[in-house]
């Protein structure tokens, strides 16, 4: 019976925030608060209905969700990067 070397023991130990999914969604998430910060001054509403901030506001926040979203799922599944 042969003896399988053991792959993982080879790697070294790698940060929480290694991989190209990880650095993306932290990325999008940056760039989506600071989408939210940098609109903060357009209304929101108006006395005649939608202001001029809700959609860059509404845009942020789908921006940040889907940037959490990709380091959940990065961190959930620990496969070695799609990148190299």
């Amino acid at each position: 019976m042969q003896h399988e070397p053991d792959h993982d023991a080879a790697l070294p130990p790698r940060s929480p925030w290694a991989g190209r999914e990880r650095i993306a969604g932290l990325t999008l998430t940056l760039f989506g608060l600071f989408a939210l910060w940098a609109g903060r001054d357009l209304p929101f509403m108006t006395e005649g209905g939608v202001g001029s901030g809700l959609m860059p506001r509404a845009l942020s926040i789908l921006i940040i969700l889907c940037g959490l979203i990709q380091i959940a799922l990065s961190w959930r599944d620990p496969r070695p990067s799609t990148g190299t």
